[in-house]
């Protein structure tokens, strides 16, 4: 069972890391440049490390204590560590709209189209495995 909850976590982990640095949304605006630089994002693909930073770095900082919090088997502060990184990903993308209603753009959105890439599917995985390793660890006794 050990085993299992480790290689969840690991991978939660991991995942995580490699997700900051995965593309998650490109916009295609229609009568807009396709490398057009607004702000701090480029309208074309939306990573958390290149737009803004903070976020990126923030989910990074979560994989890392992640690790290592599998490691030391410490399962149950994953449970805040899912959280934090959910958080974070939410945030992010209540940033970039926000972005886009203070550039006008947002208005647009409706003509154009917004285009899921694989790194929504690695952030939205990796938080669900942490979840999933905490709580298969919640039948064991709280000293393991």
């Amino acid at each position: 069972m050990g085993d299992r909850k480790m290689f969840c976590g690991l991978l939660g982990a991991g995942l995580l890391f490699w997700g900051a640095f995965a593309p998650l949304f490109r916009f295609s605006l229609p009568g807009l440049s396709e490398n057009l630089s607004v702000s701090y994002f480029t309208l074309r693909n939306i990573d958390l490390i290149r737009y803004g930073g903070t976020d990126g770095i923030l989910l990074l900082v979560v994989a890392l204590l992640s690790g290592v919090l599998v490691l030391y088997r410490k399962y149950r502060m994953l449970y805040i560590a899912g959280i934090v990184a959910l958080g974070t990903i939410c945030s992010t993308c209540v940033a970039v709209y926000t972005q886009l209603l203070k550039l006008g753009l947002a208005g647009r959105l409706i003509g154009s189209t917004i285009e899921l890439q694989w790194g929504c599917g690695l952030l939205v995985l990796a938080p669900m495995l942490l979840f999933t390793c905490a709580y298969l660890a919640t039948d064991q006794p709280i000293d393991e």
